[in-house]
């Protein structure tokens, strides 16, 4: 949580602007501070600095370290940070497999009533 404003950091961890775009609409409305990374080294290295951050929306597919590797490198020392795969992988193993790693999956196309209540288990949403 940002302590100077009292809103909740969330990572958007997302290589595709449209889909980036799309989750920080449904999101605008909430009082959040939203950081975008578009692939999985930076979200590992914006980890590291910034232990303040209270949740990560994370794509599977990323450029130069893929969203599930990144997962794997920051549960090594934030053990308790909740993460959120989005993904366009649907089939069931690919979720058991990233279920392992992740405390939520959500299938895109993304479903704005599904990703704010998923979030909310983790992030008190307020607008």
């Amino acid at each position: 949580m940002n302590k100077e404003n009292n809103k909740p950091i969330i990572i958007v961890a997302e290589d595709d602007d449209i889909n980036f775009l799309l989750i920080e609409v449904i999101l605008k409305d909430y009082n959040l501070e939203i950081l975008h990374t578009i692939d999985g080294e930076q979200t590992v290295k914006i980890c590291k600095e910034n232990e303040n951050i209270d949740l990560i929306l994370m794509d599977i597919r990323l450029p130069e370290m893929n969203g599930y590797e990144a997962a794997i490198k920051i549960k090594e020392f934030r053990k308790e940070l909740p993460m959120i795969a989005q993904s366009a992988y649907a089939l069931d193993d690919e979720i058991k497999q990233y279920g392992e790693v992740f405390e939520e999956y959500i299938t895109k196309p993304i479903s704005k009533n599904e990703l704010l209540k998923k979030i909310n288990k983790y992030v008190k949403l307020n607008r």
